[in-house]
Order: structure tokens, then sequence, then C-alpha cells
């Protein structure tokens, strides 16, 4: 796919501006013939900042595991709650 620059097509980049905005894509053109379809692009995941997950912090998520046994199963409580 090719990459235009429209920072000297100002009414384009309005367009452009204005769907990464809302979100919403655009069908360009006469209004019975669609040329183009201007749509946002997916959004870069972002890197996560803070510190790195320990070997440590692995085991102690890990030892976790099972904590909730020995309370009432989720659809008991519902029906308990109901009543």
């Amino acid at each position: 796919m090719e990459s235009i620059d429209v920072s000297a097509m100002p009414e384009l980049a309005r367009l452009a501006q204005e769907v990464a905005g809302t979100g919403e894509a655009h069908l360009l053109g006469p209004v019975a013939t669609a040329l183009a379809f201007l749509s946002p692009a997916p959004r870069t995941p972002r890197h996560r900042s803070g510190r790195r997950i320990s070997e440590s912090d692995i085991e102690a998520a890990l030892a976790t595991a099972g904590g909730w046994e020995g309370f009432a199963a989720a659809d008991a409580l519902k029906r308990a709650l109901k009543r």
C-alpha cells in the first residue's frame, strides 16, 4: 500500500482528521459513484511502560491459583441472591 502525504492538500487533510477523530469511514466521490474509501488506520498497540515482570512476580501470581476454592459456585450465589 502506498502512503500519501496529505499535508499539502488541506481539504483531504481535514477529511483525514475527521475520520481519525470519529472513527467512521467515508466514501469519496460523486453521490452515485464511490471512487475511494477513507477509513481510520488501525491503532498501533502501545508498549507497556513500567517494570518488567520478574520470576518472583510469576511465582506470586501462581501461588494465588485456587484462592477462591471453597466459595459458593457463581450459579448458586446468583440463585441465592434472587430469593
